[in-house]
């Protein structure tokens, strides 16, 4: 149930790009690509179900003719499930290191806000040389913690993207039942953690500053499901 479901709303979201409702392109290419990865996953998964349920002598025969040729396409099915829950985390977790800077931002130009409307009343000074200077150093730090952090994620994703490579020779050669549950099993539940976690921290910047931020009920969506079906 939870296959067929996220199959039919992964094809919604992949016809909904190719009509470009994005604006901006790069995010446009980003969501096709995203939803072929899962697409061809979820299908992949269903058709064997389908036809092993259906005609489980010629599937068996044909398996045991094709051994390798399967495991590859079984490889490429977890792959693709195990990327296109990666990249999707991956753009939510690196949006929450903007959190900060967009969050400082908020709160000054609001405070700026409300003191020229003060000032406008009172004629005091909106902010002082050293204040804005404060500001300036802050915004400053925050943005070399963001790239940091930036530089962090990509090579932690370099390393997984390079293991990930590597556990097709392990699933075809070696074994597929130990592969799937020494990696792709750990890390979907690794993966499930990083995200809860992404989602709590922007749950509580979006309460602090609701106007900041779209509605992430979407994300909550899919984490659940991601949950429910590792």
């Amino acid at each position: 149930m939870a296959a067929l479901i996220f199959l039919a709303s992964v094809t919604y979201h992949l016809i909904s790009k190719f009509r470009g409702n994005e604006k901006n392109a790069q995010q446009n290419n980003f969501g096709i690509a995203l939803a072929v990865l899962g697409l061809y996953a979820y299908s992949v998964w269903f058709t064997d179900n389908i036809v092993y349920s259906e005609i489980n002598d010629k599937y068996s025969k044909w398996r045991s003719n094709h051994d390798t040729l399967t495991l590859w396409i079984l490889w490429l099915s977890y792959t693709s499930y195990l990327l296109y829950h990666w990249f999707f985390n991956l753009k939510y977790v690196k949006s929450t290191f903007r959190l900060p800077i967009l969050q400082k931002s908020a709160e000054f130009f609001s405070e700026m806000l409300d003191r020229i409307i003060e000032q406008r009343e009172e004629q005091h000074v909106v902010f002082t040389p050293q204040e804005l200077e404060d500001h300036t150093s802050e915004m400053i730090k925050l943005k070399k913690r963001q790239k940091k952090q930036e530089k962090w994620a990509n090579t932690i994703s370099g390393v997984f993207l390079l293991l990930v490579a590597g556990s097709g020779y392990t699933y075809v050669y070696v074994s597929y039942n130990k592969t799937i549950n020494f990696f792709f099993v750990p890390m979907f539940l690794l993966l499930n953690a990083t995200m809860l976690i992404a989602v709590v921290v922007m749950r509580f910047v979006i309460k602090k500053t609701p106007n900041l931020l779209p509605n992430e009920n979407l994300v909550i969506v899919h984490v659940l499901l991601f949950t429910v079906t590792t």
